[in-house]
C-alpha cells in the first residue's frame, strides 16, 4: 500500500477507492491499469522477439520494414 501511496503523490491523485474492507480502482486508477496492460503486452512481444532472435529462429532482417 506505501507503493500506491507514493504513486498517488507522484500522479497527485488517488488511484483506489478505499471502502472499509472494500477496494475498487478509480477512474485513473483504471487508465493507469490499461496503460500497464499496454506496457505488459510490449514487454512480452520484446521478449519474445530477442528469444527468437537469439535462437536464430528469425534474423534482424526479418524485423526490417
Amino acid at each position: 500500500t506505501q507503493a500506491i501511496k507514493r504513486l498517488e503523490d507522484e500522479l497527485g491523485g488517488t488511484l483506489v477507492i478505499r471502502n472499509g474492507r472494500n477496494t475498487e480502482l478509480s477512474v485513473l486508477g483504471q487508465q493507469l491499469q490499461i496503460h500497464f496492460e499496454k506496457i505488459n503486452q510490449a514487454r512480452n512481444m520484446v521478449r519474445k522477439t530477442a528469444k527468437a532472435l537469439v535462437s536464430g529462429e528469425i534474423s534482424v532482417r526479418d524485423l526490417l520494414p
